[in-house]
Parts: C-alpha cells; sequence; structure tokens
C-alpha cells in the first residue's frame, strides 16, 4: 500500500512539474546580414506564435521539455534547446541551398516555397543580374526560358508579339505596386534600381485575379532589399565597347562607341529607421546613328518602426534623361544602323516616383498593408510630340491566416486615376480610372495538396475632355467617347506533392486588358511615317491554362529544378500594332486583330550542381510556340508576309542556357540563346523599309548568339570581363532595328 502511495505521489508531483510553463522571449534574423524575419513560425510543445515586425517572439514552453522549432520559408528550420529561461535568445536562420524552397510572394501575393507554387515562376537572383553587367532590367530578362523582351516590351510565352512602345499584356511591378507608365502601359526599366535588387520573379500566365489589367499574360514583381545591421556601401564602375560589325559596309562611325556608367548605394539601420540612398549615372554613344542617352537617376527608400507592430515608409525614385534614337533603319546594308529619314525621336525625360506604405498586424495577426503610388512624367520632345501625365494610385491589403485550418486569405480594393495632356495625342487632355475588388483563398490539405481561387472585379473608363484627335484631325467631344466598362475575372490552380521533390500542378486563370490611351489616341506625324489613331479600339479578353512538373534534384548539398510545363492560351479581341499605309503615309496602327490560340511547351533546368568547392551555376530552358488565329481571315491574311496561318512577330522555337562556374575567387560563365526566324511579320515592312526583305531571306535560320564573361574577386573588389555576341552575329529582334555587333565589357564592383 505504502509504495503505491509513493507512486501516485511521484506521478502527481512529476506531472505538476511537467505540466508547469515559462515563457520565452527572442528574436528571430536572417544570419549573415542579420535581417529580422517578420512572421517567422515558432513551435514549442504547448505553443505555436510568429515573430512580429522587429522579429521578435514571445512563446510558451515546458520546464521540463524547453525545446523550440523556428522556421520561414526559404529558410533551413532550426531547433533550439532552451537553457536559460531568464535570457532573451538570438536565432540565426541561414537560407536554404534547395531552391525549391526559395520564397516567392508574387502566385498569391503570400510568402510560399517556389516548389509548392500553382503557377509557374522563374526567379532572378541579384548575383546574376550583377554578373552580366546589366544597365538595366530587361537584359536581365532574357535570361529565362520562355520571357523575350521586344523592343523594350515583355512577352511571356509568345502572348505579344511587337507593340511600338504601347500596351503590355505583362505587368510590371516593384514590391507589389503596379509600375506601367500611364498612358501608354509600358514598362520604364531604366527606372528600376538594379543595385537594390533583392530578387525578381516572373509569373507566367494570367495573373488578372489579383493584380488586374495588364497582367492578361504574366506578372514581372522586382522585391527591393532592406538594410541589414551593419551598414553596408556598395559601389560599380562599367565601361563597354563595340567592335566593328562582320559587314564593314555597315560601319559608319569614325569613333569607337562605348557607354559609360557609375552606381552608388547606401544602406543603413538607424535605431528604428532604415535608410536606402541610391544614385546611377549612364552615358550611351551607340553604334546606331542618332541614338544616344544622358541618364541620371537617384532612389531613396525610408521605413520607420512605428511599433513592434507598425510600420511606415515611402519609396522614392526620380530618373532624368536626354535621349535619341530612331525607329527604323535606312537600308539593310550601308545603312544597317542609320535611321530611315523621318523615324528619328529625341526627347528629354522626367520622371518622379513617389510610394508611400504603412503595414500593420493587428493583435489577431491579421496583416493590413496600405500603399500608394504618385507617378509623375514629363516627356518633352524636339518635334512638339511632348506628353505630361500623372497618376495617383492606392491600395489596401488585408490578410488572414487560419493556421488551424492551413488556409491563408488575402483581399484588397484598389484604384488609381490618370490624367494626361500630351502633343502625342493631338493636345487632347484624356483621363482614365481603374479600380478593382478582389480575393484569394490559399489552403493546404493533406499536407500535401495545395489549392488556390481568387476572383476580381474591374472597372474601367476612359475620357477626353475636349475633343478626339482622328489622324490628327480634331473632332469635339461626344458622349460615345467616354468609355466605361466592368468585368469580372476568374484564377484557380493546385499543387500535389508526389514526393519530397516532385511537384505536379495545373492552373487556370481569366485575363482582361483594357485598353490604354497611347493605344486608342496616339497620332504622330514624322515625315512620311505616323502612327494613327483607333478611337473605335476594344478591350481584349482571355485564359491561359497550364499543366506543369516541377522535380528537385540533389547532388551532394546543391540543388537544381527541372520544370516542364504545356500551356494553352486563347485571345478574344486580340489588340495588336499593325503596319499599315494611307494616302501614301505609312505607320502603325493598333488594332482588334480578332480571336487567336498560343499553345506551346516549356522546359527549364535552374539551380546549383558540382560541388562545393566547384559550384556550376545553371540557368537553361526551351520553348516551343505553336501562335495561331483562331479564325483566319482575308483581312488579316492580307496584312501578314506569310499565306499560312501564324501570328506575326513569334518565333517558334527559343533554347536559352547560362552556366558559371566558380573556383575560389575566380568564375567563369557561358551563355548561348538560338532563336528561330520570326515566320510572319507585317506584309508592309517588306514593301517600304528598304532591304528588309532580302535581309530576311539571307538569315531564314534564325539567329545564335555566345557571350562569355570571367571574373575574379579580392577582397571588397570585384573584377569582371564580358564578351557579348562573340560570334559577331547580325541580327535583329524586331524587324529594321539590327542589333549590337560584338562587344566588350569592363565592370568593377566594391563592397563596404
Amino acid at each position: 500500500m505504502r509504495i503505491i502511495f509513493k507512486t501516485i505521489l511521484f506521478l502527481f508531483v512529476f506531472s505538476g512539474l511537467y505540466s508547469q510553463q515559462t515563457i520565452i522571449q527572442g528574436r528571430i534574423i536572417e544570419s549573415g546580414s542579420s535581417v529580422p524575419l517578420i512572421g517567422a513560425t515558432i513551435v514549442s510543445s504547448v505553443d505555436t506564435v510568429i515573430t512580429d515586425v522587429l522579429g521578435d517572439f514571445k512563446i510558451n514552453v515546458l520546464i521540463l521539455d524547453p525545446v523550440i522549432n523556428a522556421s520561414y520559408i526559404g529558410f533551413e528550420t532550426q531547433k533550439v534547446d532552451i537553457v536559460n529561461f531568464q535570457e532573451l535568445i538570438t536565432i540565426k536562420l541561414f537560407p536554404s541551398n534547395n531552391i525549391l524552397e526559395t520564397a516567392v510572394i508574387s502566385a498569391s501575393m503570400i510568402e510560399q516555397n517556389l516548389g509548392v507554387s500553382t503557377v509557374s515562376i522563374e526567379v532572378l537572383k541579384p548575383n546574376i543580374i550583377k554578373s552580366i553587367n546589366s544597365t538595366s532590367l530587361e537584359k536581365s530578362l532574357n535570361l529565362l526560358p520562355g520571357v523575350e523582351i521586344i523592343d523594350g516590351q515583355p512577352n511571356i510565352r509568345g502572348g505579344s508579339g511587337y507593340s511600338y512602345g504601347a500596351g503590355s499584356r505583362v505587368l510590371l511591378l516593384i514590391d507589389n505596386i503596379p509600375a506601367l507608365q500611364p498612358d501608354a502601359g509600358f514598362p520604364n526599366w531604366n527606372d528600376i534600381a538594379l543595385e537594390n535588387i533583392a530578387q525578381v520573379e516572373v509569373v507566367k500566365g494570367a495573373a488578372s485575379a489579383l493584380y488586374g489589367s495588364s497582367a492578361l499574360n504574366g506578372v514581372i514583381n522586382v522585391r527591393y532589399a532592406q538594410p541589414g545591421s551593419e551598414p553596408e556601401t556598395n559601389a560599380s564602375l562599367q565601361y563597354t565597347y563595340y567592335n566593328d560589325p562582320k559587314d564593314l559596309r555597315q560601319k559608319w562611325w569614325d569613333k569607337t562607341p562605348y557607354s559609360f556608367g557609375a552606381n552608388l548605394l547606401h544602406k543603413q539601420k538607424f535605431r528604428k529607421y532604415d535608410l536606402v540612398a541610391g544614385f546611377q549615372y549612364l552615358q550611351l554613344e551607340s553604334f546606331r546613328a542618332d541614338t544616344y542617352q544622358k541618364r541620371g537617376r537617384i532612389i531613396l527608400n525610408n521605413r520607420y518602426r512605428l511599433s513592434d507592430r507598425t510600420t511606415i515608409g515611402a519609396n522614392i525614385t526620380g530618373n532624368i534623361s536626354d535621349n535619341g534614337s530612331f525607329i527604323f533603319w535606312n537600308n539593310a546594308i550601308r545603312g544597317a544602323y542609320q535611321a530611315f529619314p523621318g523615324t528619328e525621336v529625341k526627347s528629354l525625360n522626367n520622371r518622379w516616383v513617389i510610394d508611400p506604405y504603412i503595414n500593420h498586424f493587428d493583435k489577431y495577426g491579421n496583416k493590413h498593408r496600405f500603399q500608394g503610388r504618385s507617378f509623375y512624367i514629363d516627356n518633352g520632345t524636339a518635334n512638339g510630340l511632348d506628353n505630361f501625365s500623372q497618376l495617383l494610385y492606392g491600395e489596401y491589403q488585408f490578410q488572414k491566416q487560419f493556421e488551424q485550418h492551413d488556409l491563408s486569405l488575402t483581399s484588397g480594393i484598389s484604384g488609381s486615376t490618370t490624367f494626361v495632356n500630351a502633343g502625342l495625342y493631338g493636345g487632347a487632355k484624356y483621363r482614365s480610372v481603374n479600380s478593382g475588388l478582389y480575393i484569394q483563398a490559399d489552403k493546404k490539405l493533406f499536407g500535401k495538396l495545395s489549392l488556390s481561387a481568387g476572383i476580381r472585379y474591374e472597372y474601367n473608363s476612359l475620357k477626353n475632355d475636349e475633343f478626339t484627335v482622328i489622324d490628327g484631325t480634331y473632332t469635339e467631344f461626344v458622349e460615345e467617347n467616354y468609355i466605361n466598362e466592368q468585368k469580372p475575372v476568374f484564377r484557380f490552380g493546385l499543387n500535389y506533392q508526389l514526393a519530397k521533390t516532385s511537384f505536379l500542378r495545373a492552373s487556370f486563370g481569366q485575363g482582361y486588358r483594357f485598353p490604354t490611351i497611347a493605344e486608342k489616341f496616339t497620332t504622330v506625324g514624322l515625315a512620311d511615317f505616323r502612327i494613327f489613331t483607333n478611337a473605335n479600339l476594344n478591350s481584349e479578353t482571355g485564359w491561359s491554362t497550364e499543366l506543369g512538373f516541377k522535380q528537385g534534384v540533389k547532388i551532394g548539398q546543391l540543388y537544381a529544378f527541372i520544370d516542364i510545363a504545356g500551356f494553352w492560351s486563347e485571345y478574344n479581341s486580340m489588340m495588336e500594332f499593325l503596319l499599315t499605309g494611307k494616302s501614301g503615309i505609312f505607320g502603325f496602327q493598333s488594332t482588334n486583330i480578332g480571336d487567336t490560340r498560343i499553345r506551346g511547351l516549356d522546359m527549364n533546368i535552374m539551380g546549383q550542381m558540382g560541388s562545393k568547392k566547384l559550384p556550376i551555376n545553371i540557368i537553361a530552358g526551351y520553348t516551343f510556340l505553336d501562335p495561331r488565329y483562331k479564325d483566319f481571315t482575308p483581312l488579316v491574311e492580307s496584312s501578314s508576309s506569310v499565306d499560312y496561318n501564324v501570328l506575326k512577330y513569334r518565333s517558334l522555337h527559343t533554347a536559352k542556357l547560362d552556366v558559371e562556374a566558380s573556383f575560389k575567387d575566380f568564375s567563369l560563365a557561358l551563355n548561348s540563346s538560338y532563336t528561330s526566324h520570326m515566320l510572319a511579320i507585317d506584309e508592309e515592312f517588306n514593301l517600304f523599309i528598304p532591304g528588309l526583305r532580302n535581309f530576311r531571306s539571307a538569315n531564314d535560320s534564325g539567329y545564335f548568339l555566345l557571350n562569355s564573361r570571367l571574373s575574379y574577386t579580392y577582397k571588397q573588389y570585384k573584377l569582371s570581363l564580358l564578351a557579348n555576341n562573340i560570334l559577331n552575329s547580325a541580327y535583329t529582334v524586331r524587324p529594321a532595328l539590327l542589333e549590337a555587333p560584338r562587344n566588350f565589357s569592363f565592370r568593377i564592383d566594391f563592397n563596404f
């Protein structure tokens, strides 16, 4: 009896001790940079909490089981044994070297691992952007499989052809804020501070449900970096010079064409205040005659922590430039790098962007975010085709996590208005309004199945307050010229984890794009060349679906993935620029070309292989397109350079490879790409542009490019030598504009 009593007493005392709890406090930071990790998860045997905006947490633990696990998307989970219960602990998490665990947010506006995304996403890291000596982001984006930049316009999986400076089916975001030029829907790549990029995420496929009009074909989201615990200053200098073309008859210059650039960036924390300040200067004397640029850009990113739950900030960008360029070559031989008469454009550009924001986590862990934008543009030209516009944008977003149900809910409302007064549009004043209401749910089932569904309701209106301009003729405003429309769009996706590093995904998304002011009302007259207005241009809709498989590959401690996706997109009333002639004058006009269908296959490999001593970074991919008109009408046929059914300005095959090997302080990289012949263009190009038909006939096998780069790092310095277009190929990305001959770049980077 006594033994039984002692046993019961022992169990009672032990259970009391075991159930006794205490509170542990600490902070979670990123190893190396010491940046606080907001929203990291900490789990004990009795409690689960997340970190606040300072990376701080408080969690209940059992005294006899003082173990916690800290995790964050894109980082390795760390187990911590608590020794001193009274001590504030600091947990450093290391970024995962498994590329499938790269944290992305663009698919659902919540952080998730790349492997479980329900749509195709490509990620560009800042090291590759710096290593190829990019002076603007478009050069870096061309590395990605399925992504092409044609005359500044992004094109994903053949969703766009050649669009001269207006209208985009791919939405550019900077920290989740739409960044296309308000009147033209054109991305200003030079506004993006490459020196401060954390990563770039590219969503392939319709994303209008979350992001609205202009995300019909995909999204490019630029995410900026924040200061670490230690002050950091980076600077770089680069110089590029151009060789003579292979055909010396094309050389027009006596002085070697060149470009020179300099970057300076400083990041620092001052207690509750974070500062990022940067400057870029670029001077270009181009291999193309009458083409030059002198540009200065500043950035000033400010963030202040009001409390452990609330931060406020404002990012400021200013860009001033003096530019000269031309639209078409004079001819394909001696005038290949010289302007077709009347197509020269000179401009003085002045752009300023202010992006204020507020982030707040309430006591229930819900996230509230307000973000805004004031975008001021003043483009002055020598021929009176000036352009002044201003955009005001605001968005409120609410996110709630239902941890017990593995459910995330994201909802929001956005609105923007644009004011335009431009000689480019005949001097008329225009106002456009866009607003949207959206909600998306992301749910995980059985630990392996990820589901995502969202819907957006969007409103657009466009009004010119005085008169319309029809091909240079002024018309008084009438009520019919006031346009407004509303439309809902929907998306759904799923991802099933077949094995530890094997993922199967499927998605369907509707798309919608409202025409820009530039597409409807541009009236440009340059000698014998014009861009014609089209006040009757209608919006376009469509949908995109894909079935994809992603397989992770591990070799030692290094990771890569192989991704294969089949895609199918259809567009109704697709808008594209057509080259046309009227009364002896030829030019572009944005037109609804009808319904189209684009199918294809996208394959890529990305990651790091080799060994720890000799890591090899690889980006490789192949894309096949089958772009067709759904109804091949005589009207479409008459404007095409071919008599069979294929969409214009698309290459059916593209292949890309970038391999970089590192050993100690050296790295060597080879980059190559193949683009098949652009089968169809506007027949008027062949008729009006001298030598174009012969050039295309002589280069009907497409083009192959080979580049290389070599770098050496010594302490805080990095020296790089780059050779581009090593084979000195003569090629065009779009008709009648010859690209750069062989060129060499020298770059030096400083880190303090």
